[in-house]
């Protein structure tokens, strides 16, 4: 189990009183391995090893003191974390981004991607080597409401200062000896939405927000373009409402979540 989601919730926390609430997901039936302790038989389900290992791996990845409380809840994990964010009245869903690796007999991704369908609020997917406060962010923008509501997220999870980028992405002409517009008349044309974002987003004095608008594969461009300016965090809006039935959020988040190499900020629709 990867402890990058704990230091990276300390580092936004800071000296803050900000409660925290470390949860450990068990699927209900399963045997449980818990950091080294030996499996517990299914379906009797013990919470005895699995709340010791959480508390053992809080107690090693924050600081003395931290008073964060713990929890150990049986079922399905996005379900089961949705549910612990609504009764917390949590602002901010923390997750390790390898949950967006694993393939264990399903679609890979399909864990990460089934929570991000059902989280309440932002969540952010944290990257295996992440142990600072985001310093960057990348936010895919196309002006509507659930990326504009992404854009602000990243604002505040930069806090007092840093560098956020808005990234448009204009897709590939289908006709590339067509004539229409290239990339470098974008910038002008779009001038005035981006004032207009970023006089929205308020951001602090030190923040320093740059527009930018790309060609080609909106998931593509977006991860090409954070690795070549080192974003620490890429920031993405779920397409609009999700059918009830459908387990997986859109294309564009899914691809981010399945290809990124640094932290992903998601903000739900609505």
């Amino acid at each position: 189990v990867s402890d990058a989601p704990l230091r990276l919730a300390t580092a936004l926390v800071g000296d803050s009183a900000e409660p925290v609430h470390a949860v450990s997901v068990v699927p209900a039936g399963a045997p449980v391995l818990a950091d080294g302790l030996p499996a517990l038989a299914a379906p009797t389900l013990d919470r005895v090893a699995p709340t010791r290992a959480l508390r053992a791996l809080v107690a090693r990845a924050t600081p003395p003191h931290g008073g964060w409380s713990t929890e150990v809840r049986a079922g399905p994990p996005a379900l089961a974390l949705a549910a612990i964010a609504s009764e917390r009245d949590a602002r901010l869903l923390v997750v390790g981004l390898g949950l967006g690796r694993l393939s264990a007999g399903v679609e890979r991704g399909a864990t990460l991607r089934r929570i991000v369908r059902h989280a309440p609020v932002p969540l952010l997917a944290v990257a295996p080597d992440a142990d600072r406060r985001p310093r960057s962010a990348v936010a895919g923008v196309d002006f509507g409401r659930t990326s504009v509501a992404a854009a602000r997220a990243a604002a505040a999870l930069l806090g007092e200062c840093g560098t956020l980028y808005l990234v448009h992405v204009r897709p590939l002409p289908a006709d590339p000896d067509a004539d229409a517009p290239d990339a470098v008349g974008f910038p002008e044309t779009l001038d005035p939405w981006f004032e207009r974002l970023t006089a929205g987003l308020a951001p602090a004095p030190h923040l320093l927000v740059r527009p930018a608008v790309l060609r080609g594969d909106p998931a593509a461009a977006l991860l090409d373009f954070a690795q070549r300016v080192h974003a620490d965090v890429v920031a993405v809006g779920t397409q609009g409402p999700v059918p009830p039935g459908a387990p997986y959020v859109g294309h564009v988040t899914g691809a981010v979540l399945l290809g990124a190499r640094t932290n992903v900020l998601v903000v739900p629709a609505g």
